[in-house]
């Protein structure tokens, strides 16, 4: 059923969409600059927090293995943003063999997780849409 020429439908959706900017907006409105500055407040604190762990880990002992662990991490995560990047942009081979990667294992992780996201987003999207086409 196609909701746009559905008298019904889009006088409910209309009557929806009135109720969220009466009843919920403001309350959002309240809540942002309420919390707001706090989050803010404490998403600063977490990253000095980190960059001070981070620091002492690698002045230990093990410092060079929380390194390399920490170039995987990373490798990883470029791999998989590269990887959604050229999916979304059309591109059908992500083979990342051959490729200049530092940590090729890693990189793989990266683009096995970006494609699984991606696949599983775009099939989420067409449940959605076919539960929406039957009502």
């Amino acid at each position: 059923m196609n909701t746009n020429t559905n008298p019904e439908w889009r006088s409910r959706l209309e009557q929806a969409a009135k109720q969220f900017q009466t009843r919920f907006l403001p309350k959002l409105r309240k809540a942002q600059s309420e919390y707001g500055p706090k989050v803010q407040q404490a998403v600063s604190q977490t990253a000095d927090t980190l960059g001070q762990i981070d620091s002492k880990l690698e002045g230990t002992k093990y410092g060079d293995r929380y390194v390399t662990l920490k170039q995987e991490v990373n490798s990883a995560k470029a791999s998989y943003a590269n990887t959604k990047t050229k999916i979304k942009m059309g591109y059908v081979d992500t083979n990342t063999q051959g490729s200049a990667e530092p940590h090729p294992q890693a990189a793989k992780v990266g683009e096995t997780v970006a494609k699984a996201e991606l696949s599983l987003r775009q099939r989420l999207k067409e449940l959605l849409q076919s539960a929406a086409d039957r009502l």
